[in-house]
């Protein structure tokens, strides 16, 4: 089968593989050594169901997307832009290890975002990933005090 037709019909069988499929092998994989520590801790009170995650992260990286394809001119914010998302690519192992470290590297990603919003034009597109990783920040904190 050509290259064109198999993404083609497996796009067509979930559109959310154009998100997931690069990455879901490692994040599995990254994911399964966590689970034995992390099902023994108590979650936050406030977490959302893990459902959630899967509908919210497709939606804030196609959002990201839009603003480093919009900011791609400007060399300060598309660098704050991508030195972001390699934060937030290195979140999962990070929390896989160490939950404190990976407690400081959202407070990065944070500190990042803030200055990507001083930045970049349209800051609306943007604030709901700053949003969410904030939100992010409370759930990991609550780990790293209640768990370690």
């Amino acid at each position: 089968m050509p290259v064109n037709q198999f993404l083609t019909n497996l796009l067509e069988a979930d559109p959310w593989n154009t998100i997931f499929l690069p990455w879901s092998p490692i994040v599995e994989q990254t994911m399964a050594k966590t689970a034995p520590w992390y099902d023994k801790c108590g979650k936050a009170p406030w977490q959302p169901p893990s459902g959630v995650f899967r509908i919210v992260w497709p939606i804030l990286y196609a959002l990201y997307a839009i603003v480093l394809y919009m900011e791609w001119n400007s060399q300060e914010s598309r660098n704050y832009l991508l030195l972001g998302l390699a934060l937030n690519l290195c979140w999962v192992p990070a929390f896989t290890y160490n939950v404190r470290l990976a407690l400081l590297l959202l407070t990065c990603m944070i500190a990042v975002a803030v200055k990507c919003i001083m930045f970049i034009k349209n800051k609306w597109i943007f604030a709901p990933y700053l949003a969410w990783i904030s939100f992010a920040w409370t759930l990991n904190a609550y780990l790293a005090w209640s768990c370690v």
